[in-house]
C-alpha cells in the first residue's frame, strides 16, 4: 500500500490553481493578440500602416475576449484575501488593452475602403472579429474592477 500511495501525484490546492490558470489565461490571451502584430512586423509593407493595421489587428476577437472573460470569472470567483492583488489588475489592464485594440479595429474597418467592399461586408467583420472581443474584454474589465466574491 506505500508504494501505491507514493505514485499518486501531490494534490494541488485549488487556489494555486486558479492562479495558475488566471496567468495561463491571461498569456494566452495576450499572445493570441500579439501573434500577427510580430507577424506583421516582419513582413514589407507596401501600403500605409493605417491600411494594413487590419492584419496586424486580426486576433482581437472573440476567442480573445473569451479568454479574458474566463480569466476574470477565475479572479472574481476567488476571495479577496486568497488572490494576489497584481492578478486582479493584471486581468484589469490586459481587458482595457484589448478593449482599446478593439476599438482601434473597429475604426480602421469601417475607415479603410477596399477594392469591393460593400458596406455590409465590413459591417459583418465588426460583428464577426473586433465587436464581440469589444464587448467581452469591456465586461472582463469591469468584473475585475468591480466584481467581488460574495460582496
Amino acid at each position: 500500500m506505500a508504494g501505491e500511495s507514493d505514485r499518486r501525484p501531490l494534490a494541488v490546492a485549488w487556489d494555486e490553481a486558479r492562479e495558475v490558470l488566471v496567468v495561463v489565461l491571461l498569456a494566452t490571451a495576450l499572445l493570441h493578440v500579439v501573434a500577427p502584430m510580430i507577424r506583421y512586423a516582419g513582413i514589407d509593407r507596401r501600403y500605409p500602416w493605417w491600411d494594413d493595421l487590419h492584419s496586424a489587428l486580426t486576433n482581437v476577437n472573440t476567442l480573445t475576449g473569451l479568454l479574458l472573460v474566463g480569466a476574470a470569472v477565475a479572479v472574481c470567483t476567488t476571495p479577496a484575501d486568497d488572490m494576489v492583488p497584481r492578478l486582479r489588475q493584471s486581468v484589469y489592464w490586459a481587458s482595457v488593452v484589448v478593449a482599446l485594440l478593439g476599438v482601434l479595429a473597429i475604426i480602421n474597418v469601417l475607415s479603410v475602403p477596399s477594392a469591393g467592399d460593400a458596406t455590409a461586408m465590413r459591417l459583418a467583420v465588426v460583428a464577426w472579429r473586433p465587436g464581440p472581443a469589444v464587448l467581452l474584454s469591456g465586461c472582463a474589465a469591469w468584473m475585475a474592477r468591480r466584481v467581488v466574491l460574495l460582496g
